[in-house]
């Protein structure tokens, strides 16, 4: 959210907000993005915008490797970029491991598609083709702020939180 975009009151109260830190007590960092895309070369471009973000990246060339690689640490993603999601035998193999994750390991993925009719989720986040670097970096943002995190993030940060709903 642009910050430049308050005015009033209210951006004095945004500007004393305590800065939350994305380190995990253990040194991991969830800033940490695991990009399927079968052109190297295309990620050798993402790599270098992601580093000027201080995001690292894993490249995964096939979703076989991208699925073992989220078997083998998932803890230390923020977030999954898949080039495209195919629906053949390897789509499979990666629908299993990711699944096979209990919930609160599921990293959020972000899916590059040039389908028009889907629809993101609090967890998948569809990214349409072509696009921006933009667009890119912004749902990597989004997806490492989820909402899943925001309990324990101001549990670190002694942040107080109040919910409010219409309930019946």
């Amino acid at each position: 959210f642009p910050v430049d975009r308050i005015s009033g009151r209210g951006r004095l109260w945004v500007n004393k907000l305590p800065e939350i830190s994305r380190m995990k007590t253990n040194g991991k960092t969830e800033r940490r993005v695991l990009i399927y895309d079968p052109n190297a070369s295309r990620h050798e471009q993402f790599k270098k915008i992601l580093d000027g973000y201080k995001l690292a990246s894993d490249y995964a060339p096939t979703l076989a490797r991208a699925s073992s690689m989220l078997r083998s640490r998932p803890q230390g993603l923020g977030c999954v970029y898949l080039h495209e999601l195919l629906m053949d035998a390897s789509s499979l193999v990666w629908k299993e491991a990711y699944q096979s994750l209990p919930l609160e390991q599921r990293p959020p993925l972000i899916i590059a598609t040039g389908a028009v009719n889907l629809r993101s989720t609090p967890t998948i986040h569809y990214l349409m083709r072509p696009f921006g670097i933009g667009a890119f970096v912004e749902a990597i943002e989004a997806s490492l702020r989820g909402i899943e995190n925001i309990g324990e993030l101001a549990t670190e940060q002694q942040i107080p939180l109040r919910f409010e709903f219409d309930g019946e």
